[in-house]
């Protein structure tokens, strides 16, 4: 009988490490056998074999038309009035990483009837470029974030949206198809992440929840 020897999986947390960085996992490889036909048994053992880990990452995508504290920062009517424009704002969130990421791009659709709207705020990288129904944020090279304290890294865009007559009576989508990309530094993989679709259903928005469906 030929299986592998028993292992365990672990999980990283920031309370119960001090090194925040580019982790790597000691493995050691064997095997343990017994031969039927002879009273015998072996068992087979590798030296640790380290691999580097890639980083993880977590991307948070969302809408707001005020802040958490109840600032307005969206414009035009709530809900949203057909053929009239309502401007939302739009957050990318990057955290959690453990390694340095090299050309980080996040990238996402607009949906009929919405566009980009004139304001944006960044943390690092350059501004968000708005063509062909499309955004796209990129950042050349983002130190890790996983450490307590780490800055958050993120963009805050706004969205204008002028609902049309057969939308009537429906709930919106603001951002389509969010997805990150990104090199890691210290293993060479490529990274991937996907947020949210945001829609005009903002639940945790004090001003605009219960207000997602569009009337005429």
């Amino acid at each position: 009988v030929l299986g592998p020897m028993p292992g365990t999986l672990s999980s990283i947390s920031k309370s119960s490490v001090s090194q925040y960085e580019t982790f790597s996992a000691s493995i050691n490889l064997g095997a343990e056998f017994d031969v039927s036909t002879v009273d015998a048994s072996a068992s087979i053992r590798t030296n640790p074999v380290t691999l580097p880990i890639s980083s993880p990452i977590t991307l948070s995508s969302f809408g707001r038309y005020s802040t958490v504290s109840g600032d307005q920062i969206g414009r035009g009517p709530l809900p949203p009035v057909v053929g009239e424009e309502t401007k939302y704002w739009i957050f990318w969130n990057i955290s959690g990483t453990t390694n340095t990421l090299k050309n980080v791009e996040i990238t996402a659709v607009f949906p009929p009837n919405v566009r980009a709207g004139d304001k944006q705020s960044v943390s690092t990288g350059r501004m968000a470029q708005f063509d062909n129904g499309m955004v796209s944020w990129t950042i050349d090279e983002l130190p890790p974030t996983f450490a307590p304290g780490s800055k958050t890294v993120g963009i805050a865009f706004e969205v204008a949206v002028v609902p049309s007559a057969d939308q009537a009576g429906q709930m919106l989508a603001l951002l389509d198809h969010v997805r990150l990309t990104a090199v890691d530094a210290f293993t060479g993989e490529l990274i991937q992440a996907y947020g949210a679709r945001i829609t005009t259903d903002l639940p945790n928005d004090a001003m605009a929840s219960g207000l997602d469906r569009v009337i005429n």
